[in-house]
């Protein structure tokens, strides 16, 4: 059981590092469905697997919440930048290139 709780951990860090929030519902969801038919048909279904399947669901999503914390940072930003109605190409770059000290001089003995 801790094995299983171990492995849903590591791939809930795996893809915590590599995708989105869709990815952990989507894969939470195929836990579930493959969980409680199986419990169902071997066994009764009581309220020890349930409490089984809900500790499952949170070794997988406490792994995503740690993935997606160690996988976020600068060289990870997910907001692409937006163009703005004064460069709709949005090639605009944070800081203006300071002018050369040669123009600025040229450009004052006019």
């Amino acid at each position: 059981m801790f094995l299983i709780a171990a492995l849903l951990f590591a791939a809930g860090v795996l893809e915590g590092w590599r995708y989105r929030a869709q990815m952990v519902v989507a894969s939470s969801m195929l836990i579930a469905v493959v969980c409680l038919p199986l419990w169902a048909l071997t066994d009764s279904l009581d309220a020890e697997k349930v409490l089984v399947l809900l500790a499952y669901l949170a070794a997988h999503q406490s792994g995503y919440l740690v993935g997606a914390c160690l996988g976020a940072g600068p060289h990870r930003d997910r907001r692409a930048r937006s163009p703005g109605p004064d460069d709709p190409a949005g090639l605009a770059i944070d800081h203006p290139p300071q002018p050369d000290r040669h123009d600025q001089r040229a450009h004052d003995d006019r």
